[in-house]
């Protein structure tokens, strides 16, 4: 099964899975068409200094879930090591909402730091220690005032294999995690069941994440 991406269920998004963990923690967005935060005004740019991403530093896509809070993936925040959340990560991050290009970025771009970091208590993200480095991978950033956007409207209640849902972000464009977009991309995936992913995933699918593919 092609462009299977990992989810946490803990606080999924109604109709739209925004960038959260992957199996290979990267962000992607394979076959996708052009999308526009008019449509999914909750899509947050995270940017966060250093980090293990890059030198100088890494992005991930988030959703606005309250007016001063995105709920985005832990792996984001990993050190340069990529074995443990960086030291102070709020001090590196920085969230902008109301732009489809994060390179162009709009007029109309609004812009905040982070005041804090909440990473999953649970989350372990060491593979010398851990058993399983994508569970739990979930965490909020505090914005440093609230904004004026619609936040997404939060899902609740069973999933059922083959909903079909909406992934929206500036991940990767090719499936070794490489060509990231500038522009907000969307592409449709449907949901599976835990026993089809597992037999997939290798058995590394918990109750915390559900799958889905295109």
């Amino acid at each position: 099964m092609k462009n299977r991406c990992l989810l946490l269920v803990l606080l999924m998004c109604s109709g739209l899975m925004a960038a959260t963990a992957q199996a290979q923690q990267q962000s992607r967005i394979i076959n996708g068409k052009p999308a526009s935060t008019a449509t999914y005004p909750w899509m947050a740019s995270i940017f966060i200094l250093g980090g293990k991403d890059s030198d100088n530093g890494g992005g991930c896509g988030g959703s606005l879930i309250a007016p001063n809070w995105v709920l985005t993936a832990a792996h984001c925040f990993l050190n340069e090591a990529g074995n443990a959340i960086a030291d102070d990560p709020a001090a590196l991050t920085t969230v902008t909402l109301n732009t489809d290009n994060i390179v162009d970025v709009a007029a109309g771009a609004i812009e905040r730091s982070a005041s804090r970091v909440l990473i999953h208590p649970s989350y372990q993200p060491d593979a010398e220690t851990s058993a399983n480095v994508n569970d739990f991978d979930i965490a909020l950033v505090e914005l440093s005032s609230a904004v004026n956007v619609t936040p997404v409207k939060l899902y609740t209640g069973a999933l059922p294999a083959h909903l079909p849902t909406i992934v929206a972000g500036w991940g990767a464009t090719i499936g070794d995690g490489s060509s990231p977009s500038d522009t907000l991309l969307q592409t449709q995936q449907l949901v599976r069941s835990t026993e089809i992913c597992n037999a997939a995933h290798e058995g590394v699918i918990t109750a915390n994440m559900f799958c889905a593919d295109g």
